[in-house]
């Protein structure tokens, strides 16, 4: 499988998130990765970031949702 970006963000003016799916050692993970951009423009991974095993992104994606609900809870 190759690298396959899903989404990417900006986080501040000079940062950019990215969320890709990849593959290691025959492992399919979630990448969740800041880059920024190098003296020659390119963007470069930094070593911000979260890689989860796909056992793993349920449970980020619950605790995302419980934040949501959270956030979006006016009382």
């Amino acid at each position: 499988m190759a690298d396959r970006e899903v989404c990417s963000f900006k986080k501040n003016v000079q940062e950019k998130v990215r969320v890709t799916l990849m593959e290691f050692k025959g492992y399919r993970l979630l990448d969740l990765r800041v880059y920024v951009q190098d003296e020659e423009g390119r963007e470069v991974p930094t070593r911000k970031g979260l890689t989860l095993s796909r056992e793993l992104v349920g449970e980020l994606f619950e605790g995302l949702r419980k934040a949501i609900e959270i956030i979006e809870d006016k009382s």
